[in-house]
């Protein structure tokens, strides 16, 4: 098996049927296997699983929890890892989806090109319930490949994105899986990359949804900024040979947080700093197929709801 689709669902009726299509259309050279786990939703989610398993004839497989496992998704992430049978794992959400129909064969054609590689991702659009969308960052200086000091000062790896070798999987210490914090997305990926380089494929080829029920919305900015530092001391035993690097993120993190408490509009502001100096970092849209900032041009000032902080997107 080439590669392994982790699908994490929890209470997602209303998307998960579009999340398991998306992956399901991708055209690929190699056979992939697709592993939905589920976290005892209660609101239709695990029939629709069932019932797209029985009408594609078993071409996904369910495991489907019966109680809450009660840790923001860690457990049921580990149980779909621990099927995994591919070569490569791959990681979406039950409320996104995939738009390339060669995102999978794309990111296995680089690994194959790049057996440096640990972690392969790309870009990725991060869509408002109404409409608004910026595409998520992009390394500041371009390459094809990155290291894991990198990955500390900015996540250039949403989830959605990443591909990962499952043999580097196997290197992930046991206390991830206990470890209670709010970003578990961007510490696996940095301890992944303990192991080799970040491949970055500068494309965009999925769709994250930010609402109310997301991780950054329901969490707040400050919360899952204060989580981050926390996490670069569980990290440092880890990568002693970073110090610099962890100073560095520190430093952002801190600014971003400072932004936060001081002004959500604030924060719009240095968000759209941050993505400034990277040429064409930054893609901005009332709408879909709206206006796409890649220049120098300021863009048209968002509407901010009250007491809305913009998501953390990096």
């Amino acid at each position: 098996m080439m590669v392994s689709v982790s699908i994490i669902t929890f209470q997602q009726a209303a998307t998960v049927r579009q999340a398991v299509e998306s992956v399901l259309a991708q055209k690929t050279t190699f056979p992939f296997e697709v592993i939905v786990g589920d976290d005892a939703s209660t609101d239709g989610t695990q029939e629709i699983l069932e019932k797209i398993r029985a009408e594609t004839g078993g071409r996904i497989k369910t495991i489907l929890a019966k109680t809450n496992y009660g840790d923001n998704g860690r457990m049921n992430t580990q149980v779909t890892l621990q099927a995994a049978q591919g070569k490569y794992v791959a990681f979406l959400d039950g409320d996104d989806y995939w738009t390339d129909e060669y995102k999978l064969q794309k990111q296995v054609d680089f690994f194959e090109a790049h057996p440096e590689c640990v972690l392969c991702t790309h870009r990725v659009r991060h869509v408002w319930e109404n409409g608004m969308w910026i595409q998520s960052h992009r390394p500041a200086v371009r390459a094809e490949t990155y290291g894991v000091n990198d990955l500390l000062v900015t996540n250039i790896s949403p989830k959605i994105a990443t591909m990962v070798r499952n043999s580097a999987l196997k290197t992930v210490p046991e206390w991830y899986w206990q470890a209670q914090v709010v970003s578990g997305d961007w510490l696996l990926n940095v301890l992944v990359s303990r192991n080799g380089r970040i491949g970055f494929i500068d494309e965009v080829m999925a769709d994250h949804r930010i609402h109310e029920k997301s991780v950054s919305a329901h969490y707040g900015n400050i919360r899952m900024f204060s989580d981050k530092l926390n996490m670069l001391k569980m990290l440092r035993p880890h990568l002693p040979d970073m110090e610099d690097a962890f100073r560095r993120a520190e430093r952002h993190i801190r600014r971003k947080r400072w932004m936060a408490r001081l002004s959500p509009r604030g924060f719009v502001l240095f968000k759209y700093l941050s993505n400034f100096g990277n040429i064409g970092g930054l893609s901005f849209s009332r709408k879909k197929g709206g206006m796409e900032n890649r220049n120098t041009k300021w863009p048209e000032t968002p509407t901010i709801r009250p007491r809305a902080f913009w998501p953390d997107t990096d």
